[in-house]
């Protein structure tokens, strides 16, 4: 109820924007999905062909708001109960605590993942794929003695699951093709032909000209961040898969594999398809990183292998211990979510407060002291780096419906402006403080990215900027220079010089 709730009270941002352009004067929902369908046509031809995106109209435009909440709280419970079968936990048991935990706090939740467009391409697909998989490592006792009808209800699932997501899909094919092969598994009839449904959803994403224009023409951006962000993002956001394979190779040296293969045999193929899905699914995290997003599938799977290797070799822990770690973990998500609601609630209260600002700013500046840029008890804050990007492309164009005008998000400080009142920074001229804030003029920062800034709380510090061009009450440009320690919390600027 309570991720329903974060859900609903999430406000439209990022994508949701970008697949709503043009629809938001259209009051009949109808043409309203109507308007989003064309978008999705469009970007059928160079953005996705993903099902997930082409779903968006119905949700975005037709429905209410709840609807897609309620379906997506499911999604999440159902995939939490899908970790727990392949694992082989029980309900209840420690282990399935574990699994609420790494679900809660491992997965990148963070990054918009309770808008209607992150959501659809990744919370369903998650569920959907965790559900083929389940039927195709349990196949004999779960879906051989089907019925017909339910077999062919199946199929059609799987076709929908293999066409959701092209980074779930690839893992799941390359992890069951090395356990088939690694085990020297001959796949049943029926079994085949239910494999043979997903790769054909697959098969449908591959086919549109956007899989291939976005192939042809994606930024490496992991190759162009620096070497501490590398390995930042590159070890963070797929720690778990690391952690499993130390934690596996751990158990090569120790002897104890080959026990575990003996002692429970069905966790054999279970561990090779972990391993094969996260090995594809990292890889394609290097090759086309956009986000820790894409860390998504594989930090799900390994979280199941840790908790169903854990299972079998480590010995049952006493039951006040039992007790004591699930009373943590009870504590620990139950406060992340209750806390996450309420800023989820004044999230929504700020976006519509900015937004009903905007349309009222002749230029797009807006000077609102939203919540600030910093890391918090809550993970699920989904607009918080949203409202503070350097440009806000998709809001604007979808409020005003045109690139003329853009949001640029103010601190109340710099309201009515006068550059008289600006202090010159004592190391660089081109520098002004104005209340504690960084402040130039917009021809003193073309081509700048990189400064030397002191404050009270850290003293000098290096760091890289954000640029936010305004019009002080004279007219004439300046910009808010918006460093990146700003992360850490409020500051209070002394000096700053540009780094040569």
């Amino acid at each position: 109820m309570m991720y329903v709730a974060i859900f609903a009270l999430t406000p439209m941002c990022v994508d949701d924007y970008f697949y709503s352009f043009h629809s938001a004067s259209l009051t009949s929902p109808f043409d309203k999905a109507a308007a989003i369908w064309q978008n999705c046509w469009d970007r059928w031809h160079y953005d996705t062909g993903r099902l997930c995106n082409l779903m968006s109209p119905v949700f975005l435009g037709l429905l209410p708001k709840i609807v897609f909440s309620i379906i997506s709280g499911f999604f999440i419970w159902m995939s939490v109960r899908l970790m727990c079968r392949l694992a082989e936990v029980r309900r209840g048991s420690t282990g399935s605590w574990v699994i609420v935990f790494l679900v809660n706090f491992a997965l990148p939740w963070f990054e918009h993942m309770f808008t209607v467009i992150f959501a659809l391409n990744y919370v369903w697909p998650s569920a959907l794929s965790l559900l083929f998989v389940y039927w195709m490592l349990n196949f004999n006792p779960v879906v051989e003695k089907q019925s017909t009808s339910r077999f062919v209800i199946m199929c059609g699932i799987a076709l929908l699951a293999g066409w959701m997501h092209e980074g779930f899909s690839v893992p799941v094919i390359a992890g069951l093709t090395a356990t088939w092969a690694l085990t020297r598994h001959r796949p049943a009839k029926r079994e085949f032909v239910l494999f043979l449904c997903f790769v054909v959803g697959f098969l449908l994403i591959v086919a549109s000209p956007a899989l291939w224009y976005r192939t042809e023409n994606m930024v490496p951006y992991f190759r162009f961040l620096s070497l501490g962000r590398k390995i930042f993002y590159g070890i963070g956001c797929n720690s778990l898969f690391f952690g499993l394979c130390l934690f596996l190779i751990y158990l090569v040296f120790r002897r104890r594999m080959k026990k575990l293969f003996v002692d429970a045999p069905n966790i054999r193929p279970l561990i090779i398809f972990i391993l094969a899905s996260s090995i594809a699914a990292t890889a394609l995290f290097f090759k086309f990183y956009t986000g820790p997003r894409m860390a998504w599938y594989a930090t799900q799977l390994c979280s199941i292998g840790f908790v169903a290797v854990g299972n079998k070799v480590f010995r049952p822990v006493k039951r006040s211990v039992g007790h004591i770690l699930k009373s943590a973990i009870v504590f620990l998500v139950f406060f992340n979510l209750i806390f996450a609601v309420v800023e989820q609630n004044k999230l929504y209260n700020e976006s519509e407060e900015i937004v009903r600002l905007f349309l009222d700013s002749p230029n797009g500046d807006v000077f609102y002291d939203n919540i600030p840029r910093y890391i918090s008890p809550s993970l699920y804050k989904t607009s918080i780096r949203y409202f503070n990007m350097e440009r806000l492309d998709f809001f604007s164009h979808y409020w005003r419906e045109n690139d003329d005008v853009m949001l640029t998000l103010l601190p109340t400080r710099l309201k009515n402006f006068e550059p008289a009142s600006a202090t010159s920074c004592r190391s660089d001229s081109t520098l002004f403080i104005k209340d504690g804030l960084l402040v130039a003029r917009e021809s003193a920062v073309a081509g700048k990215d990189r400064i030397w800034i002191e404050t009270t709380e850290t003293g000098w510090t290096e760091t890289t900027i954000h640029r936010k061009f305004f019009s002080a009450a004279d007219n004439s440009r300046w910009a808010l220079i918006d460093p990146y320690i700003s992360l850490l919390g409020g500051f209070h600027v002394t000096d700053a010089r540009w780094k040569e």
